[in-house]
């Protein structure tokens, strides 16, 4: 198989969830925006926080998918369990951390903003 196509069609699946999510996003802002300005522009306030931490997310599971496919292939099967529980406890701590941060800072963080 060729290398460029092998690659386009292993990005497809990752095209199509980045294009899902923002679709999502475009149908939200169309539906709050009939609410009134101060509605979207609370959502528009959030959306850069929101970004931030789907950035943070997708650096675990784009890794821990990366390792686990590795496994996988050389057919390493208990470790590629074992490294989908560490995934899994890892984004885990990640959002009980994020969690704890914003609450204590998201009034001051959204003043600044």
């Amino acid at each position: 198989m060729n290398i460029h196509k092998a690659i386009f069609k292993l990005s497809i699946p990752a095209m199509v969830s980045f294009m899902l999510r923002t679709i999502y996003q475009v149908v939200d802002v169309y539906w709050i925006g009939k609410i009134g300005p101060e509605a979207l522009a609370a959502i528009s306030s959030t959306s850069f926080v929101l970004w931030a931490l789907y950035s943070l997310s997708d650096l675990c599971v784009v890794g821990t998918t990366t390792l686990i496919a590795q496994c996988i292939g050389s057919k390493k099967y208990k470790e590629a369990r074992f490294i989908s529980g560490q995934g899994l406890v890892m984004i885990t701590l990640f959002t009980v951390v994020f969690i704890i941060i914003g609450l204590a800072i998201y009034k001051r963080l959204f003043l600044w903003m």
